[in-house]
């Protein structure tokens, strides 16, 4: 079971591995051809390495973190998991970025802390910090609210499709939970409301992981 299990997140990390490396070489194409023709154009193998290397390590670092504050996280209001996660991931995200491009700065001799203070202090920072805050926030809002629908729901409403007939396939599972009548007596109606909820957050991912 353990062996499954952690094979299982073995296999996600990878993916999500995956995922930050070809969206750290979008950003990083993207960004050779709009400094092309600008004051501080880019080498572009040199620059795609680097920011592949920021996706992977951005990616990978905040899917850990989902996984080891994952309990963590079912108990908490909707509003606590926007902000915690908005800031933990800005916080990794610079993290890294700083940590990736100081060792650019070492390895091609540049003063890493003139080019430091000069970043943190500049127009361009806070700039960037904003988007970061601002994508982040939205991001991570819209993720949270597309969990307490099924999956591709979200979408379908915003894209006008949610009130179109359509078929689909769905399987129910049908539980008869070993007890229930004793364990309700025994707690009464709200605790065993409590119970049932932690029942169904508890195996929901096996499910999914099984699928």
């Amino acid at each position: 079971m353990i062996y499954r299990t952690l094979s299982r997140e073995l296999s996600t990390l990878t993916k999500y591995a995956l995922v930050g490396i070809v969206i750290g070489f979008g950003f990083g194409t993207v960004e050779y051809f709009a400094r092309l023709n600008s004051e501080d154009p880019q080498v572009y193998i040199p620059l795609v390495v680097r920011a592949s290397t920021s996706g992977l390590t951005i990616i990978l670092t905040a899917k850990i973190f989902e996984i080891l504050f994952r309990e963590w996280f079912k108990q908490r209001p909707f509003i606590i998991l926007v902000l915690v996660r908005t800031l933990v991931y800005t916080l990794i995200i610079t993290g890294w970025l700083m940590i990736i491009n100081g060792i650019w700065y070492t390895v091609n001799e540049h003063p890493i802390l003139d080019q430091y203070v000069g970043y943190f202090t500049s127009e361009t920072y806070l700039i960037n910090i904003s988007s970061i805050l601002g994508i982040t926030f939205l991001g991570v809002g819209i993720s949270q609210i597309n969990n307490l629908h099924r999956k591709g729901e979200l979408m379908n409403f915003i894209l006008g499709r949610y009130h179109q007939p359509r078929e689909i396939n769905r399987i129910f599972c049908f539980i008869d939970l070993k007890g229930s009548t004793t364990i309700a007596e025994q707690l009464g109606h709200y605790k065993f409301a409590l119970f049932l909820k932690d029942y169904y957050s508890d195996i929901t991912d096996a499910i999914r992981n099984t699928k």
